[in-house]
């Protein structure tokens, strides 16, 4: 383990959270991410250094602040000087990844999926577009 990496143990969630990647990238998502008011998810590349990790970072432009990593397994490893709040918010988005998107989208009007404006009656409503709940946790 990194010097720098802290460990964090797994929560129930994770697994959850590492499998609605595994389901977007299976459905044919390049970038698969989740973003949310402060942090965003990113599936590692397969030609990564860490191929199926989650980046946990501050947005989804190269360079953002990096947190941490969630791996495959679905465990949290905090990057050193990751915030409390953030290892907090990681915990609750692990803990509920599909909850929790539908509440970014019905605070903010974006997908947590794929950040873009909720503009339909239906998918305002319920917090996240059909496509894209189909993508990452399999709905319809």
């Amino acid at each position: 383990m990194n010097a720098q990496m802290t460990q964090v143990a797994p929560a129930h969630g994770y697994a959850i959270l590492v499998q609605a990647f595994q389901r977007a990238k299976a459905a044919g998502l390049k970038y698969p991410a989740l973003t949310f008011e402060e942090v965003t998810f990113k599936l590692a590349g397969d030609n990564s250094k860490n191929p199926g990790h989650l980046y946990v970072t501050a947005g989804k432009k190269y360079g953002s602040d990096y947190y941490g990593k969630v791996t495959p397994a679905g465990v949290f490893q905090a990057a050193w000087g990751c915030p409390p709040f953030i290892a907090e918010v990681v915990k609750k988005v692990g803990a509920d990844p599909l909850g929790q998107s539908i509440a970014h989208g019905k605070k903010t009007g974006n997908c947590a999926c794929c950040n873009k404006a909720l503009t339909d009656p239906v998918s305002v409503a319920q917090g996240i577009g059909p496509v894209c709940y189909k993508r990452f946790f399999g709905g319809v």
